[in-house]
């Protein structure tokens, strides 16, 4: 039942305005939400650096660690790069005018807010968004656009120093550097910190996990303390904890724990205890520096191949079950063929045969007539068998090679395929047979979608100890991510992953097609002489 529209009883006047009202709450709702997220990032960019002013780890001019461009960084890469007025707030906010001339200030936050914001482009630039440090290339990419932004600021900042008469020139350099590596710990520490947990975990901890947790945490805590009380290599002890924390709980866990081992660091070089109270300030803040940034580097990049081994093998296994999903549903259809084509065929060969046996002293010509019935059907049912039989592992293939067996599917293919082959060696069957069968799925691909006049070629050729193919058409093309899970697509990933190799697969709208397959080959197969 249809209802009648209420606003068509409403005054023409009321109904031109409706429109103009609702879209003005709309935006007066993402206004606000904008303020509150900015206002969020002010108060903890404040927050964080009267942290170091408070327990005196930060001052107007450098620091051992300065932690809002950690949390600057980590906002604007999580919440959008429109959130940057925050930053400029929160900066001339924490100035020290007192201690600074104007001047001095100022440039000291522009070189702020241009090392936030070029740190955010390069970190979404480079970093994966789903898993930023979940993968050595992201950590190596936070590495980078951590350290290229904090030298634009330590660069800007040490010269307006200089500039306003903070600093002798003699001190320049040495201020850079401070700068330089304080900031660039600072976003060490908070940013991966913020990534890992943006989100919860996908799955619950389980109360195992949980304890674990706790007793890692308090470990991690005790040697972190234990390290304060001497002067020895006591702080070699915190990387057996780093790496636990690493290989248990990934890189949220590995995040906690860079953060209670630096928290103790900046302590013991704020009071003077430990390994981090020896020397002068400037050796201090240095070995402080380096020992947080060594921390941070070696527990993320732990964690990231950690996590990096359990999606390949979660992938891993989603791929065997395929595999043999697949394989079932191949013995499956081998099974109907034989029933529906050769033993049907069979068995009309022997009712024709006790027929003929029946017929053929009374009538011996029905019971020739009979006989070359049932001889004509007995190469029927061998053409079928051996049409069943190149389906699970084409003779030719066995007999000689993948390129001649390659050429012969292209002959039986609905339309014209180039194959064009270097000499290439002898394989392993596996090798082959996947190789074959990949390039056989992109012919039925081409016939199914690229239409009546795409132009097909297959390239093979081997490149020192790697097999490559390669299946391109001139067809409509498509848009492979959203290819059905179930495609060919993803059974010809499959097969080539299994062997360690990879696949390629290059389409577009009114581009065509390129499938472009590598599998990896051991030096003795490589040298193997085609047949």
């Amino acid at each position: 039942m249809a209802f009648p529209d209420t606003a068509s009883f409403a005054p023409a006047a009321a109904r031109r305005a409706t429109p103009g009202v609702l879209l003005h709450a709309s935006n007066r709702r993402a206004l606000l939400n904008y303020l509150e997220r900015v206002a969020a990032l002010v108060l903890a960019y404040y927050a964080a650096a009267h942290l170091g002013y408070a327990f005196q780890f930060a001052g107007p001019v450098a620091a051992v660690v300065w932690l809002p461009v950690g949390v600057a960084i980590a906002f604007l890469y999580l919440g959008g790069m429109n959130l940057w007025p925050g930053v400029v707030a929160g900066d001339l906010l924490v100035n020290n005018y007192a201690a600074l001339p104007p001047g001095t200030a100022i440039g000291q936050s522009v070189g702020n807010v241009l090392e936030v914001v070029l740190a955010t482009m390069l970190l979404r630039r480079l970093c994966p968004r789903s898993s930023p440090i979940a993968t050595p290339r992201g950590v190596a990419g936070l590495a980078v656009a951590v350290g290229c932004g904090t030298i634009i600021s330590a660069a800007i900042g040490s010269m307006a120093s200089w500039l306003g008469g903070v600093i002798p020139a003699h001190s320049l350099l040495h201020v850079w550097r401070t700068w330089w590596l304080g900031d660039f710990t600072g976003a060490l520490i908070l940013v991966p910190l913020a990534l890992s947990w943006a989100s919860l975990p996908p799955r619950p901890w389980k109360r195992l996990q949980v304890v674990e947790g706790g007793i890692m945490i308090a470990t991690v805590v005790a040697l972190s303390t234990l390290q304060l009380t001497s002067v020895t290599m006591m702080r070699t002890l915190l990387f057996p904890a780093l790496i636990w924390a690493a290989l248990r709980f990934g890189p949220r866990g590995t995040t906690l724990a860079i953060t209670i081992i630096s928290g103790s660091a900046i302590w013991g070089t704020v009071n003077n205890l430990g390994p981090f109270g020896i020397g002068s300030i400037s050796d201090r803040l240095l070995v402080t520096q380096v020992f947080i940034a060594t921390v941070s580097f070696s527990g993320l990049a732990i964690a990231a191949l950690v996590a990096e081994r359990e999606r390949f093998a979660d992938s891993l296994r989603a791929s065997r079950a395929r595999l043999v999903a697949a394989s079932d549903e191949v013995q499956r259809r081998l099974e109907r063929d034989l029933h529906d084509g050769a033993q049907q065929g069979l068995l009309g060969l022997r009712l024709k045969l006790a027929q003929a046996a029946d017929v053929i002293a009374d009538d011996p010509v029905e019971g020739r007539r009979l006989v070359l019935t049932v001889e004509r059907q007995t190469v029927e049912v061998i053409e079928t068998v051996r049409s069943i039989a190149s389906g699970v592992y084409p003779p030719l293939l066995h007999e000689r090679g993948l390129a001649e067996a390659l050429k012969a599917a292209a002959r039986r293919a609905p339309s014209p395929v180039k194959v064009r082959d270097t000499r290439i060696c002898r394989h392993p069957e596996t090798t082959e047979f996947a190789v074959y069968f990949c390039c056989l799925e992109a012919l039925q691909n081409v016939a199914k979608h690229a239409g009546p006049d795409a132009e097909t070629s297959i390239l093979v050729w081997q490149e020192g100890t790697t097999l490559h193919f390669m299946v391109r058409d001139s067809g409509m093309g498509f848009d492979p991510r959203t290819a059905s899970r179930g495609s060919g697509l993803e059974n010809m990933r499959d097969r080539i992953e299994a062997l360690g190799g990879r696949l390629a697969v290059r389409s577009g709208p009114g581009s065509g097609t390129t499938v472009h397959g590598a599998v990896p080959l051991t030096d003795r197969e490589s040298r193997t002489p085609a047949a």
